[in-house]
């Protein structure tokens, strides 16, 4: 896959602004980080020893986003700034590319969205530590050309939106940061 969004040169590290995700209460979860996230705060090495076998994949940086911030940066004919992945339960019908754009349907709200609150954030996080190996493959595996990941869905409000959840999440397993994408004026 190729994306539609080209490097931004290291040189002008500011075309791009990421805020952290609001913190509306820290991520919990009943069950283990899953086994392969030996870089994770916390994770005992003598725990498993099948983690010590099978390291983390190199992943690329991630950030999540509102499909409409990653559509108005595309129409906007800025260089590409990441490559979008779909975690969302459908496809924008503004944007028809976003077809062909990965998708990782263990990070999208399928079966769900009747939940609120804790109950759907203790749900949501039970499936992403019981998939989080095929999560990590299937994040390692997206073709991008050292550009971030961009996990897209449609909530405009991310602290309202299961990426936040989900970018939450990724920290706590990867010890990565995962920032919201949020274009400026000038990018637009």
């Amino acid at each position: 896959m190729t994306p539609i969004f080209s490097s931004i040169p290291e040189a002008q590290p500011n075309k791009i602004q990421c805020a952290p995700h609001p913190a509306s209460r820290p991520v919990t979860s009943t069950t283990k980080t899953p086994r392969r996230c030996t870089n994770s705060p916390g994770h005992d090495p003598q725990e498993n020893a099948v983690s010590n076998a099978n390291p983390t994949p190199h992943l690329p940086r991630m950030l999540t986003a509102s499909w409409t911030a990653a559509h108005r940066h595309h129409l906007a004919g800025r260089p590409p700034a990441f490559t979008p992945v779909r975690i969302s339960l459908g496809k924008p019908k503004f944007w028809p590319e976003a077809a062909a754009f990965a998708y990782v349907h263990e990070l999208a709200p399928a079966g769900l969205l009747d939940l609120h609150g804790r109950e759907f954030a203790e749900a949501y996080l039970t499936r992403l530590d019981r998939h989080g190996d095929r999560i990590l493959d299937r994040l390692a595996a997206v073709e991008n050309p050292g550009l971030p990941l961009a996990l897209l869905c449609f909530e405009a409000n991310p602290a309202q939106c299961h990426r936040s959840t989900a970018a939450q999440w990724l920290e706590r397993v990867t010890g990565v940061p995962v920032f919201e994408f949020s274009p400026t004026p000038t990018m637009l």
